[in-house]
């Protein structure tokens, strides 16, 4: 704790943040939450020297790389293999203004992997051209540093806490960082005090709302986790969990309310696929009275509504192309998204749904949805029939006359 104040941190907590992520990391395996931290500093901040002190706090158990932006989430994982150990990568940019588009690339994909890692359980397996397949498990735990404050998304933004760092006022060298055998005593020491975090962790959890009004479980999993951690240390004999917990979200309440705005993964979900471009195909007559296909682009969301409003063949046909149908389930109207299907996967490609069945886990959680069987173009699939009332759509408040189905439950809405 002594050694971190020799870096300038914007908020005071942010170092028990700090020190909790690197205490944390011993206990990845076990984890069932692995927040990770993301420290900007401008030039002259000391970030890359503070990443470098915590990759030797760890003694060689963690992965570190200053070329952060020239390595690759593929690469990390292959390196990883099935350990559970945290990487410190500097200098990896989240903004492309001034690097190559490859750069971006990585860095977007190590979002992806970072997302994953969070709450992963089990082991990726993958096969190789000896037909003999391998295994990955992508229990890790980044600590990532760039000068530009990287924008994240609403699911990123609760799983990564940023840390800002002031440009250094002093001239004084930086700490000597642990040797060897002070790092394995710092390593074997935390192990023994897992049930002490534990204990700590799940006390804060079920506190949560007391100690930060409206934060859901996943803020609760990231910040509890790095508090519990530095708490279990002892640094802080003067100091219980619960005020500690409180300092830390005053501290960071900004960046907590701007993750907590951003709205949740279903949200987000059904906003990017009511937005997506759909392809229609409609048959039409010439001037010489041939039939020739013409092809048109709308988005899904009005293409739902109009089938809503008034059903036609070359709209449902499209849904029905990208794995979607307008049902009535029980009286209640609703829209048929299948649960694998490549067509959806290739109309939400660009935006983190496009792998076929990725958008099963923003689609569950929607109340009243149903798992069931559907018929699309002739080929059945298991399917989220999801209310309509759910989707940003422009609906009507009943249904004009030969649409077969009654929408008055279904709330006007134009939010798109």
């Amino acid at each position: 704790m002594q050694d971190l104040r020799t870096w300038s941190f914007k908020h005071p907590t942010a170092m028990f943040l700090t020190l909790g992520w690197a205490i944390s990391t011993i206990f990845l395996g076990a984890l069932e939450a692995r927040p990770s931290i993301w420290l900007v500093a401008a030039k002259g901040s000391g970030k890359s020297t503070l990443l470098n002190y915590l990759n030797h706090v760890l003694g060689g158990y963690g992965w570190f790389t200053d070329m952060g932006k020239e390595s690759t989430p593929a690469g990390i994982r292959q390196s990883l293999e099935t350990s559970s150990s945290p990487c410190i990568l500097d200098e990896l940019e989240r903004e492309a203004t001034h690097q190559s588009a490859l750069a971006a690339q990585n860095a977007a994909g190590m979002l992806s992997l970072m997302r994953s890692a969070y709450s992963a359980r089990g082991d990726i397996r993958k096969g190789t051209s000896d037909q003999k397949g391998r295994s990955f498990r992508i229990a890790t735990s980044f600590a990532l540093g760039s000068i530009s404050d990287p924008t994240l998304e609403p699911a990123d933004a609760s799983r990564i806490v940023k840390i800002y760092l002031r440009k250094l006022q002093h001239t004084s060298r930086p700490p000597a960082v642990l040797s060897e055998r002070e790092a394995r005593i710092l390593f074997w020491g935390t192990l023994q005090r897992w049930n002490a975090f534990r204990e700590v962790l799940l006390t804060l959890k079920d506190e949560w709302q007391t100690l930060s009004p409206g934060g859901d479980a996943r803020e609760s999993d990231t910040f509890g986790t790095l508090i519990a951690a530095v708490y279990a240390t002892g640094a802080l004999p003067g100091m219980s969990a619960r005020d500690m917990a409180k300092a830390v979200m005053a501290d960071h309440a900004e960046q907590v309310a701007d993750a907590r705005e951003q709205g949740s993964e279903t949200e987000m979900f059904l906003q990017a696929l009511c937005a997506a471009a759909l392809t229609i195909e409609q048959m039409v007559s010439t001037e010489n009275g041939d039939d020739r296909v013409q092809r048109v682009t709308d988005t899904a969301g009005e293409t739902i509504a109009r089938v809503v409003r008034r059903p036609d063949p070359d709209d449902e046909k499209a849904l029905a192309m990208a794995g979607m149908a307008v049902k009535a389930q029980g009286g209640v109207p609703c829209l048929a998204v299948a649960v694998r299907h490549p067509g959806l996967a290739l109309l939400l490609r660009g935006t983190r749904w496009h792998a076929d069945g990725s958008w099963g886990a923003a689609l569950r959680d929607i109340p009243g949805v149903q798992l069931k069987s559907s018929r699309f173009r002739g080929a059945v699939a298991k399917a989220y029939y999801v209310p309509l009332s759910a989707l940003a759509l422009d609906l009507p408040e009943d249904s004009e006359e030969g649409s077969g189905l009654s929408f008055g439950t279904v709330p006007s809405k134009l939010l798109m």
